[in-house]
């Protein structure tokens, strides 16, 4: 028999596959619908999810494996964070 421990992460993604359409269809969906700022975040939270939180979940199979899967994604999301900014500070200088 299975534990239920792992439910929440199948939730999670089931959440995500549905914002991830979202934000997909977002030029179909009917005017007023979804605001500027919502779709921002949306945007802003699919980008999460396709670069860090889906390959994380779909490696995280073994627990022997998820001290490194942990920092390995933390390791990617300073590395992001670092090139966010160095994006902007070259925008802002063109």
């Amino acid at each position: 028999m299975r534990h239920p421990g792992a439910l929440h992460h199948a939730r999670f993604l089931a959440s995500s596959i549905y914002l991830l359409k979202l934000v997909r269809l977002k030029n179909v969906l009917p005017p007023g619908l979804v605001t500027p700022t919502m779709m921002a975040g949306m945007e802003r939270m699919a980008q999460f999810i396709a670069l860090f939180h889906g390959p994380w979940f779909l490696q995280a199979r073994l627990a022997a494996a998820a001290p490194r899967l942990d920092l390995q994604l933390w390791k990617d999301m300073c590395a992001y964070e670092v090139n966010i900014v160095i994006d902007q500070h070259i925008s802002i200088k063109e």
